[in-house]
């Protein structure tokens, strides 16, 4: 039965005509690359469309045309999507579209890579897709709007909202890299005292101490039997799971809880906002983070080390950036044991050797990295909200072939 002609739930001012439907091949010709993945070449001069999302490098090209690209077979199959339009090299399992009737080649492009993994999977019946068959693409439906300038004006819209992604991908990509960096030459390395990169005013050796003699106030938290936890309650369950390195995943949809009787029934050590938790589980041991706010009171597994602060005797960032390094994290790797459940005792924990400039210093580092994982935050924010307006858009902007 034929569909009938629809309009999008959300559109531009101006147009109100119904959308048209037409099967892939009525508003494109499509064909295969013959190319394979051993014809690459490093530093070649066109790009090359292989059977994944990296874009290699050809010195030949196949193609000079605008095309939509998607991968025929392998890892990406239903989920990698390209729009080129120039010459470029392709892989014989990626399927070309080209040569556009009715509809721009950057139009179909978005309408294509927003639609076409459903139908292949529901061709397939299975989340795994094998390969793409011909008739999955040439016999979809594409629903577009007749005029031109609705086409255009609608992949203007999206065009932007990822010229957006792409900036503030970049931005994040790039406070990443500077950061790892500056964990490299802001901490002393291979038992030096001073470290490559420090602040003007500071000239004094580092110091080697223990964990235990920086922070005093050290505790773990609960052994919490299957019986006291619950879907909800008083006391939020902190658990490894929610210690990243220096970040605090929250996973609120599926966060335990203690009640009260619970909390007083095992004696529970209360956590607070502010306190530093240390994962002793491994994968790895020592994931430490500053604990937020999360709106309840809170308390955490055994397999939790509590440091309380004391912004007199250390400066807690600083703390937490230093044992999330990669030098302090194989340290601390080290000394973990156990099998099936691999974890380093608080004791060995507690033994773990830092080397700490004065205070004044540790706080002029500490701001220095909140400052820069603040921004990295900001980004990574702005990623998450974009790609969800994206998605959102995306469903209501486009009439599907439901």
């Amino acid at each position: 039965m034929a569909k009938k002609n629809k309009k999008p739930e959300v559109r531009f001012k101006g147009y109100t005509e119904n959308w048209k439907v037409k099967k892939a091949e009525s508003l494109c010709s499509i064909s295969t690359g013959k190319n394979n993945t051993q014809d690459k070449i490093d530093r070649g001069k066109y790009p090359f469309y292989v059977r994944s999302a990296t874009i290699e490098r050809s010195n030949g090209y196949l193609f000079d045309e605008e095309a939509v690209l998607t991968v025929g077979d392998g890892v990406g199959t239903g989920k990698v999507y390209h729009y080129v339009n120039g010459k470029y090299d392709l892989h014989q399992r990626v399927y070309r579209m080209f040569d556009f009737k009715e509809v721009s080649g950057k139009y179909f492009f978005y309408f294509f890579s927003n639609n076409f993994q459903k139908r292949v999977i529901e061709m397939t019946a299975k989340s795994s897709v094998d390969s793409v068959r011909l008739e999955m693409i040439s016999n979809m439906d594409i629903m577009y709007p007749e005029l031109i300038k609705e086409q255009d004006d609608i992949t203007c819209f999206f065009q932007n909202i990822e010229n957006l992604i792409t900036h503030h991908q970049k931005k994040h990509d790039k406070l990443v890299v500077l950061k790892k960096a500056m964990l490299e030459k802001m901490f002393p390395k291979n038992r030096t005292k001073v470290p490559e990169i420090r602040f003007k005013e500071f000239t004094k050796d580092w110091k080697e101490q223990k964990l235990k003699e920086i922070a005093s106030d050290i505790s773990d938290g609960n052994w919490i039997e299957s019986n006291h936890v619950f879907e909800k309650g008083e006391y939020r369950i902190i658990q490894t799971g929610n210690l990243g390195l220096g970040k605090f995943l929250n996973k609120s949809k599926h966060a335990k809880y203690f009640h009260q009787k619970d909390f007083n029934e095992v004696r529970g050590n209360e956590i607070f906002p502010g306190d530093i938790l240390i994962s002793r589980l491994a994968e790895p041991a020592g994931r430490t983070i500053i604990l937020p706010s999360t709106g309840f009171r809170m308390v955490t597994a055994v397999d939790v080390t509590i440091i309380r602060p004391d912004k007199d005797i250390f400066d807690a960032y600083f703390l937490i950036t230093q044992l999330n390094t990669n030098n302090i994290l194989k340290v601390i790797n080290k000394r973990v044991s156990g099998t099936s459940h691999r974890r380093i005792s608080r004791r060995n924990l507690e033994k773990t050797k830092l080397i700490v400039p004065v205070i004044e210093e540790q706080r002029k580092i500490g701001e220095y990295f909140k400052s820069l994982d603040k921004q990295i935050t900001l980004h990574q924010t702005q990623l998450v909200k974009l790609n969800s307006i994206k998605k959102a858009c995306f469903s209501k902007m486009f009439v599907s072939e439901d």
